[in-house]
């Protein structure tokens, strides 16, 4: 917590940059790429009607507009990253709720999908 400029970012990128990627020796590389493990994500950036859809993804003809499967922000991460949300507390409770139940459940459900 703390004022604009104050660091946080560079703060966040430093903890979620240091967490371990295994390295697999019979295919002689890291399980993930370390320049991919840490990408911030700003949820301002997002208009409020599209945040659910950006961060869990949708099924085509979830909602109108919907033309193709989208996958979100957490479909994307990779198994070892990092993916910072920042400005959380400017996001609406249900989706907020649907977080917490990813840190807590470790899986979520995209918009229109009944797999999780």
């Amino acid at each position: 917590m703390g004022e604009t400029g104050t660091g946080k970012g560079q703060a966040a990128a430093a903890i979620g940059r240091s967490g371990h990627i295994p390295y697999l020796w019979h295919q002689r590389r890291f399980a993930a790429n370390f320049a991919e493990s840490f990408i911030a994500i700003n949820l301002s950036q997002f208009p409020e009607t599209l945040i659910e859809s950006e961060l869990f993804g949708h099924r085509k003809g979830a909602f109108t507009g919907a033309i193709e499967h989208h996958d979100g922000v957490l479909m994307r991460s990779s198994a070892y990253g990092t993916r910072p949300l920042d400005e959380i507390g400017e996001v609406s409770i249900p989706i907020q709720i649907k977080l917490l139940q990813v840190l807590q459940e470790g899986s979520f459900t995209p918009i229109g999908s009944h797999q999780t």
